[in-house]
């Protein structure tokens, strides 16, 4: 597999545009969406990545809220998957859904190039691994275009 790591794809989109570095309920194991972001100082409309992980999913992966994530993805296989794992360091802090410690977690990263973007969120099933959460991408994304814009 070629995971490439979405932190490597923001610092090289930040790099080339000269930017500072900042760091629906829930069915199935893992829920990805692309959402709409705050303007950027240009006046463009920034979009964000969601991802939620249920509180089983988590429990199985040893993730708690506070921990650092990374998402990796793996455009070249068959069909394209993603992996979260956890870090000690960068990457983007895991918190409640809610303010119930009872439930999932959620993190949001800044869309770039590279990135993945969905009409809609989805849900997926995911699997547990040495590495972290391995889940399949759904049907309806483009690593190409930003879906939300269509």
């Amino acid at each position: 597999m070629a995971f490439v790591k979405a932190t490597e794809l923001i610092k090289s989109f930040n790099k080339k545009n000269n930017r500072q570095v900042r760091g629906q309920r829930l069915i199935s194991d893992v829920c990805i969406a692309t959402d709409l972001g705050p303007f950027n100082k240009a006046g463009k409309r920034t979009y964000q990545m969601r991802v939620t992980i249920s509180k089983d999913i988590a429990k199985k992966a040893r993730i708690i809220q506070g921990d650092r994530l990374e998402i990796s993805f793996d455009k070249d296989s068959d069909p394209p998957r993603a992996l979260i794992g956890r870090i000690t360091e960068g990457g983007w802090k895991a918190i409640h859904t809610s303010k119930s410690p009872e439930a999932g977690l959620v993190f949001k990263i800044m869309m770039c190039e590279g990135m993945p973007s969905f009409k809609s969120a989805s849900q997926c099933e995911a699997v547990v691994t040495d590495e972290g959460i391995l889940f399949d991408l759904p049907k309806n994304h483009s690593f190409t275009q930003n879906l939300r814009e269509m």
